[in-house]
């Protein structure tokens, strides 16, 4: 191929200022979906984020007045919604031209790149369509809108933007999410190094028993330290987001019986007779419907659930007051974007897994969590 044609995506010499798929201003979809299904209705987690964008016609201005990001549970709708209407296979994601090289310059997820290297397709300046992408192991949607919407992008910017410069290395790292984590990687290395070194580490776990900030200011490294954004670094994911969307999830897919019973159940702490007079149920028939929805509730939670209550259990004395304990449970997902029901749910979910009990005014602890 002619080198005149071949269009560099963004290098460290010829850096793109973007940001991986779900932050701005990289769109929330490709262009190919708002001009193949622009009167489509986005789903509604996702309208619920900027009420002034309806449509998928709309979503191009969907950054203006809105906040800057879209939570987990926003972009598995996204991706539900593309799964449904999905592109043709040969519908073109990467145009010829640009160097498949340049990809890991880019700001996509780290399981992106990963599929990208395993499908050989990290070198060259060939298109890359929909079914090339989809036959990669275990490239789902999500790494499709990832590398489709990174990529759109930073071929329309009108030009290079912010470059940084790593000041340990002297090297020209690109601004945004790669860039982030290039700083953290260098931090890291160099005190993983002193450790082997000086305190004879052989391991993650050796490295995890020392003072790793002491370190960091010994190597001059403390600005570097204070300055990586952990917001950036974990692009702004965590463990009650996902226990929230995954339940939402579930809720989501139940009939409307079974939907308003584990509520009732739940939420309402209502008893099985109470639940069954009002649906012309007998208690039995109740229980059994609450026990199959609470089933497949906890399969779908459990792993991050638990985990929470790992955690959060280690921060909470023995004895706890009444307020205290009420205000640790509502405070654990009051960062989410759940509704009133689910984050009620949820919480009712992490106090069976906390296994503190009442006593008067007090909550006591009746058991330790591994």
């Amino acid at each position: 191929m002619n080198e005149s044609n071949q269009m560099p995506v963004g290098d460290t010499r010829d850096a793109f200022d973007g940001a991986p798929w779900g932050l701005a201003p990289t769109p929330v979809l490709p262009l190919w979906y708002r001009e193949h299904h622009s009167d489509l209705p986005l789903p509604k987690v996702v309208q619920n984020a900027n009420p002034q964008i309806k449509t998928v016609g709309e979503i191009g201005k969907f950054w203006e007045g809105s906040r800057q990001h879209l939570e987990t549970r926003e972009r598995q709708a996204l991706a539900q919604f593309c799964g449904v209407y999905f592109p043709p296979p040969d519908q073109v994601v990467v145009p010829e031209g640009v160097n498949h090289a340049d990809f890991v310059n880019l700001p996509l997820r780290e399981r992106t790149i990963n599929c990208l290297k395993s499908g050989k397709l990290t070198e060259g300046f060939s298109a890359i369509t929909v079914d090339q992408l989809m036959r990669i192991p275990n490239f789902g949607v999500l790494s499709l809108l990832d590398i489709w919407c990174v990529v759109e992008y930073v071929q329309h910017i009108p030009k290079p933007l912010e470059i940084r410069r790593d000041m340990t290395q002297g090297t020209v790292i690109p601004s945004g999410w790669s860039y982030e984590w290039n700083k953290a990687v260098s931090v890291f290395e160099q005190i993983f190094i002193v450790a082997k070194e000086f305190y004879g580490a052989q391991t993650i776990k050796d490295v995890l028993t020392l003072d790793l900030y002491e370190i960091a200011k010994s190597l001059n490294l403390e600005v570097n330290a204070n300055s990586l954004s952990l917001e950036l670094l974990t692009e702004g994911q965590s463990y009650a987001s996902v226990v929230v969307g995954k339940l939402q999830s579930v809720l989501d897919g139940l009939s409307p019986r079974e939907h308003m019973i584990v509520v009732q159940r739940m939420v309402s702490q209502e008893t099985l007779e109470n639940i069954g007079k009002r649906m012309n149920l007998t208690r039995e028939r109740v229980r059994q419907i609450s026990d199959l929805a609470k089933q497949e509730i906890m399969e779908a939670v459990d792993p991050e659930l638990s985990i929470m209550a790992c955690f959060i259990n280690k921060q909470l004395e023995p004895i706890l007051s009444e307020y205290d304990y009420e205000d640790a449970v509502s405070n654990s997902f009051l960062a989410t974007s759940a509704n009133d029901e689910t984050r009620n749910i949820a919480q009712h979910l992490l106090e069976k897994r906390l296994r503190y009990r009442r006593i008067d005014d007090f909550y006591l602890k009746t058991l330790n969590l591994l």
